[in-house]
């Protein structure tokens, strides 16, 4: 047999080759510095926690940012489950940038498997075979590279979810403990990962697992729950209010994000039709619906369809949440993009010919690999930002405090490896705020030249310059 008649016949059916497949092709560029074109600032605040976990303090309770000025940085943040991670590779390998990538990558292509594996329990392989590949394809394909806790915290739930429904089947203690552990952590991550288990309503409902079973589930998620409104709704105020510095956004109030939702309407549906499956994913997601709905007689189509409904309405009480948040970030739909990658993955299974089905997933991994290709190169006006860190070495100190003019983005601040603000140029200009600053300790102030050039400070003096950008010491008279 040729070599494409073994691929062909032996590797391609099987996803665990095309899971490690997507894991090659997304190691290119592995060690970028997190300077992406789109949310280096939510990676570079996660790489800041970590980062202060190997310097200043590793108590994994109170995470550190660099841009609270003349405060501790302590703060509250997500869980940083995955920042120690981030922060144990460093205590044996050393600090880079990257490492943070690397962990998402493995976890999320992880979950992927198990996503397939659970898919299988239910529907026929060639469902979870197609719904798997297009889940490789949508936004989870860049996502699960950045340093950003999305993927991963659903990753771990899925992984969860799986062990959880092992449990069920067989009463066995230790898949019980490996559940309750991962959904810990995955919620613990990022709150919207409970998304993910939608389909345990579904089986408490079902009367042919044993109500004992059902009974110590609950008795060990109680916990998990409660230590997760603690850190949430406890710790994190706590946080917050006796370090005097607020990061974490806890939402909005339902009736300010119904209405944020209406105003942002266009970009809430784009979150759905385009960023998450791209186009020719969300039409197969929209036949399966479809198809669900003439079917739901059938046992597990009506399965299934109960699925999305319970998976749609909690995902919306998120987006309440969530308001003007939600449209202007493409990660926010990560939590729901797999019940959209099982119901496109349904509906190209009920395609009788083979042939046409595989042209069909192939068109959605085509699109979506295509329409995120952006995210394997380095944007040329940020490279210089590698720099700052050489140049504060000679002309500071570690402890000096520094003010850049990145406005709510701490990227600039981030690969100085200082601490202090980042404010917008109309700000800095203000001699009213110089003054405030160098009182706090303030003493340095880099200036990102692709943002704005200006000369208002008194009396300046410029330590460093070029043509992208400059360091000015701060003296107040």
């Amino acid at each position: 047999m040729t070599t494409i008649g073994i691929l062909t016949k032996k590797y391609f059916p099987d996803i665990r080759f095309w899971i490690i497949f997507f894991f090659i092709i997304r190691l290119y560029g592995i060690w970028f510095p997190p300077i992406d074109a789109a949310h280096s600032w939510r990676q570079v605040t996660g790489n800041m926690v970590a980062r202060n976990f190997l310097e200043t303090d590793a108590n994994i309770f109170y995470p550190r940012v660099d841009m609270a000025g003349e405060k501790t940085g302590i703060t509250g943040t997500e869980f940083p489950v995955l920042n120690y991670l981030i922060f144990l590779m460093a205590k044996v390998f050393g600090w880079q940038e990257w490492h943070g990538r690397l962990i998402v990558l493995l976890f999320s292509s992880l979950g992927i498997y198990f996503f397939y594996r659970i898919i299988k329990i239910k529907f026929p392989e060639k469902t979870a075979f197609y719904a798997s590949l297009i889940l490789l394809a949508s936004n989870w394909f860049i996502y699960s590279r950045k340093i950003m806790p999305d993927t991963f915290s659903v990753s771990l739930v899925i992984i969860g979810l799986w062990y959880a429904l092992r449990y069920f089947e067989n009463q066995k203690e230790k898949y019980l403990i490996f559940s309750s552990i991962l959904i810990l952590l995955g919620i613990l991550s990022k709150i919207p990962a409970i998304l993910i288990l939608c389909p345990l309503l579904i089986v408490f409902w079902d009367r042919s697992y044993k109500i004992e079973s059902k009974i110590w589930f609950s008795i060990f998620m109680l916990p998990v729950m409660g230590i997760v409104f603690w850190w949430y709704y406890l710790w994190v105020p706590h946080l917050v209010e006796t370090y005097g510095y607020w990061h974490y956004y806890m939402g909005t109030s339902w009736r300010q994000g119904f209405t944020e939702l209406q105003e942002y309407l266009p970009d809430v549906l784009n979150k759905f039709y385009f960023d998450a499956l791209k186009f020719s994913g969300f039409t197969a997601f929209m036949a399966g619906f479809i198809i669900l709905l003439f079917k739901s007689k059938q046992q597990n189509k009506r399965w299934l369809l109960h699925l999305l409904l319970w998976s749609t309405i909690l995902f919306f009480v998120f987006m309440l949440k969530s308001g003007r948040n939600f449209a202007v970030h493409s990660y926010y739909i990560v939590p729901f993009v797999p019940i959209m990658a099982l119901i496109a993955g349904y509906a190209i299974n009920q395609i009788k010919n083979k042939k046409w089905a595989i042209l069909t997933v192939s068109i959605i991994v085509i699109e979506g690999i295509a329409n995120q290709q952006h995210d394997f190169r380095m944007p040329e006006n940020k490279q210089h930002m590698l720099e700052y860190a050489k140049v504060f070495e000679r002309v500071s100190q570690k402890n000096d405090l520094i003010l850049v003019n990145g406005g709510v983005n701490p990227t600039d601040l981030y690969f100085t490896k200082r601490k202090g603000w980042s404010m917008e140029n109309e700000e800095i200009m203000k001699t009213n705020v110089q003054d405030s600053l160098y009182s706090l300790g303030c003493r340095w102030v880099l200036i990102n030249k692709h943002y704005e050039n200006f000369s208002t400070f008194a009396p300046k003096t410029i330590v460093f310059s070029n043509q992208n950008f400059e360091v000015i010491g701060l003296k107040i008279n």
